[in-house]
């Protein structure tokens, strides 16, 4: 049973089920809504916007660092010490470089 755990497609198919699970419990305990016209308004402090706001900031580019940020940690955590110590450098280099070009505008 140990070593079973150790698999990555049981653990994952283990955390996709306790994930189902957690949402369909969720969705049964949840208030049911009711539409109304000033749900989708622009909301503002309190105060009435007219037009459309849009972020200076793009959504795409900030999950994109981040998952490479992810990507980078994840890889280099994992490889044997002393073992292949040039190829976690490259991955710093590379994952740094790429976060350097995302972020310049």
């Amino acid at each position: 049973m140990e070593n079973m755990l150790l698999n990555p497609g049981i653990v994952f198919a283990l955390c996709f089920l306790c994930t189902y699970i957690l949402y369909r419990v969720g969705v049964s305990m949840a208030a049911a809504g009711t539409p109304s016209p000033g749900k989708e308004e622009i909301y503002a402090c309190g105060e009435q916007v007219e037009g459309e706001i849009t972020p200076a900031y793009g959504w795409f580019r900030i999950a994109f660092i981040f998952t490479l940020l992810d990507i980078a940690v994840l890889i280099v955590a994992t490889v044997p010490s002393k073992v292949c110590l040039p190829l976690a450098i490259a991955w710093i280099v590379g994952s740094v470089a790429a976060i350097l070009m995302l972020m310049k505008d």
